[in-house]
């Protein structure tokens, strides 16, 4: 018989009560989406991922010990849903050290005023749809941990978040939410795993400002790519430009490159970069680089503060300081 899981309290000063967090759930054994959340997101600001449970599906399939390695290999902060808490330790496709990782893991974490579990803690299993559900859990936390202002949760892939004060429930779709400091909410950050054209999302929790962002996977992806082309500039671009002889063949790839994303939002960096003047001395950079850039930043300033990512038109400055030499 399985030993029963423990409820896991995090050291204060190992997470602190501000930042960042991204918060996952019912990976399910799907790797693709899994790994495809692992790209879009390398260059977005945060400080840690939490995994609400699911991150097999059964054991079954090597995705789901893929799954598993890729938890790990974030040190992502995991808690335990009910698929793991079925996976058997006679799975042939899983390893050992794996099976062990997600025999060990904990029903719930608590950091701060905040905490994740999967499913109902009041009543494990169950699906928390209702009002009355979300009334009834509110009190059991309350009453099992005081503090807590904010859970976060799993199970019935349901993107959204329900607000719980005096007895009052409402509910927010997968929008961005301001979270309120005077109700107990819950948060469910939806399916990343999920298949059959339901939607794969995920949340950013800012804990600084108490707001909560909800992304799809496909539109992580299409940040992320801007995000690259942002970085790019910085460092390709721009030392291709400064460079005898290298910007031509930097710029037409990239120019493919960006043409295949079918991004509108990138149209004025294509054109930047399609009207390359042939010439090279120091004023024809100058004047070429300031117009890329400009392009660039238009791209840069709406994820300037949700990537980390460097401001094109400083980048600029700078890199032509240090390439002042190089020209007549």
């Amino acid at each position: 018989m399985r030993q029963k899981r423990k409820r896991r309290e995090a050291d204060q000063s190992a997470l602190p009560l501000y930042g960042i967090q991204l918060v996952i759930s019912d990976i399910q054994g799907n790797y693709s989406a899994f790994h495809r959340f692992a790209q879009a997101t390398k260059r977005m600001r945060a400080d840690n991922i939490f995994c609400l449970g699911d991150i097999v599906q059964n054991g079954q399939n090597y995705d789901d010990n893929r799954c598993l390695d890729l938890v790990r290999q974030l040190n992502a902060i995991a808690v335990a849903g009910n698929h793991e808490q079925r996976l058997s330790r006679t799975v042939a496709k899983v390893t050992r050290e794996n099976l062990q990782y997600a025999a060990t893991l904990p029903e719930c974490e608590i950091h701060g005023p905040a905490i994740f579990f999967h499913s109902s803690l009041r009543s494990p299993g169950l699906r928390l749809h209702t009002p009355a559900q979300f009334r009834a859990e509110a009190t059991y936390l309350n009453e099992t941990f005081p503090g807590i202002r904010i859970a976060f949760f799993g199970h019935t892939h349901d993107a959204a978040v329900h607000s719980v004060e005096h007895g009052r429930v409402q509910s927010y779709g997968d929008r961005r939410v301001e979270l309120d400091p005077r109700a107990m909410s819950f948060v469910n950050p939806g399916g990343l795993g999920l298949g059959f054209g339901e939607p794969q999302t995920f949340v950013r929790a800012d804990f600084d400002n108490g707001i909560i962002d909800y992304f799809s996977l496909t539109a992580a992806e299409r940040l992320a790519y801007r995000a690259e082309v942002v970085a790019a500039f910085d460092g390709d671009w721009m030392p291709a430009l400064i460079s005898a002889g290298r910007a031509p063949a930097v710029f037409q790839q990239a120019i493919c490159g960006l043409q295949d994303h079918h991004d509108s939002a990138l149209g004025p960096v294509v054109a930047a970069l399609a009207g390359l003047n042939s010439q090279r001395d120091r004023h024809d950079v100058e004047q070429y680089s300031a117009r890329l850039a400009d392009a660039v930043a238009v791209v840069y300033r709406p994820i300037a503060n949700l990537f980390d990512i460097p401001d094109p038109i400083r980048s600029r400055t700078d890199l032509l300081k240090t390439a002042v030499r190089r020209f007549p």
